[in-house]
């Protein structure tokens, strides 16, 4: 296997995807959250992906997510 090796403009770049990718079975394999994992430590990746998944949050309607963030960073409860 050849080391993924990503540059931050690459990698904030692969964060603007079509919604319609979302579907994709492929992307809830555990395989591909290993390579987020890998990504995710990029400061601009984590950024760009967090307000991704906030402004996800708080669409209308409301949203299913699931992850180790989410009630604490993503979507806190307010108190």
């Amino acid at each position: 296997m050849v080391p993924m090796q990503t540059t931050s403009v690459e990698a904030v770049a692969a964060c603007a995807f079509l919604t319609v990718f979302s579907d994709d079975p492929v992307l809830r394999d555990e395989a591909t959250g290993g390579l987020a994992s890998r990504v995710s430590v990029h400061p601009e990746v984590r950024a760009a992906l967090n307000k991704r998944q906030v402004d996800f949050a708080n669409q209308p309607g409301g949203a299913v997510l699931d992850g180790r963030d989410i009630g604490t960073v993503i979507a806190p409860m307010p108190m």
